[in-house]
């Protein structure tokens, strides 16, 4: 999600490590979709001047500064990307693609500019899939996704849009995949699946 506010993976484990479960999850209410060890193709786009975020409700254009000062002693092993509206979006449901008109932008040549979308009811603990019909399509834990079906999720679940996989947790399975088991110095997020 390419937002000004894109956090680095340190930023969660500091976090989960010094506040409260409660607030915790009152800093970070949304589900997650993390992409394990982005290969250093996504790390560049991320980081090039010319990427920029554009906020339709202000007309306004902010480039992103993310450049290694910025990051000083970050963990580049995952990024973290909330599943959550942008600014003005449906409050329930998230469109997931490569446009930057989607509310998860996902940096890969093999994700459709409108690839899924994540929704979920009062409780965002209980989220569903649907594949809007993508081009590379997506799969759910490496099975084939039938477009415009609507797909329970669990946290923990492997999801992959196009070529890029991710792994999907509920607020409170991040917080306690942050806190006792997510990448620190190097590590690696548990056992990912390889790129096709």
């Amino acid at each position: 999600m390419l937002r000004t506010n894109l956090a680095p993976l340190d930023t969660y484990l500091a976090d989960a490590m010094s506040l409260a479960g409660a607030e915790f999850l009152d800093r970070y209410p949304w589900p997650m979709l993390v992409v394990p060890e982005p290969s250093p193709d996504v790390l560049v786009r991320i980081r090039r001047p010319e990427t920029v975020i554009e906020d339709a409700a202000n007309q306004s254009t902010t480039k992103i500064n993310l450049n290694p000062r910025t990051l000083k002693g970050a963990s580049l092993d995952a990024l973290c990307l909330e599943v959550r509206p942008r600014r003005g979006g449906n409050g329930n449901r998230v469109s997931i693609g490569r446009s930057p008109e989607a509310d998860v932008v996902l940096l890969d040549e093999s994700v459709s500019r409108f690839h899924a979308e994540i929704s979920w009811g009062t409780d965002r603990s209980q989220c569903v899939l649907k594949d809007l019909g993508a081009r590379n399509s997506t799969l759910l834990e490496a099975r084939p996704v039938t477009a415009n079906v609507r797909i329970p999720l669990s946290s923990g679940m492997v999801l992959t849009f196009g070529a890029l996989p991710t792994r999907f947790y509920t607020p409170e399975a991040f917080l306690e995949w942050v806190a006792t088991g997510a990448p620190r110095a190097g590590a690696s997020p548990g056992k990912w699946p390889d790129r096709p």
